[in-house]
């Protein structure tokens, strides 16, 4: 099990599906559970992100786990320039260099802003 910390949106939702279960919700520190509170194994998880991927129009090419959360976390973080020490610490690594070897994508966004961040540098100087 590994820890971390949910966005305030996770913590409400959460909060509130439980809150309208009937009276067999199981309270549970866990955030992925059935629908009665229990928790899923990762098997099942695994089994229920493929079938939700083959349903959309451009299914994601690639096996899905409950694992691309974090690759997601980072890349958005990352991506919305939070400090790699900040990343780094949120997902429990002990060195940045897991984050980054590992974990921190460029994404499409950061290469667009690396061209705009050149391209504004050349025009200043020619």
């Amino acid at each position: 099990m590994r820890l971390f910390c949910l966005v305030l949106v996770s913590i409400d939702y959460i909060n509130c599906l439980s809150e309208t279960t009937d009276k067999n919700w199981h309270k549970s520190d866990r955030v992925f559970v059935t629908n009665t509170g229990k928790t899923v194994h990762s098997s099942i998880l695994s089994k229920s992100l493929q079938r939700a991927n083959e349903r959309l129009k451009k299914p994601i090419p690639k096996h899905l786990s409950p694992h691309i959360f974090r690759h997601t976390t980072i890349s958005i973080l990352s991506e919305n320039k939070i400090p790699l020490k900040t990343i780094t610490d949120r997902v429990g690594h002990s060195d940045s260099e897991v984050t980054t070897s590992i974990y921190t994508h460029v994404t499409k966004n950061m290469k667009d802003e690396a061209i705009n961040v050149l391209d504004k540098v050349m025009k200043k100087i020619f």
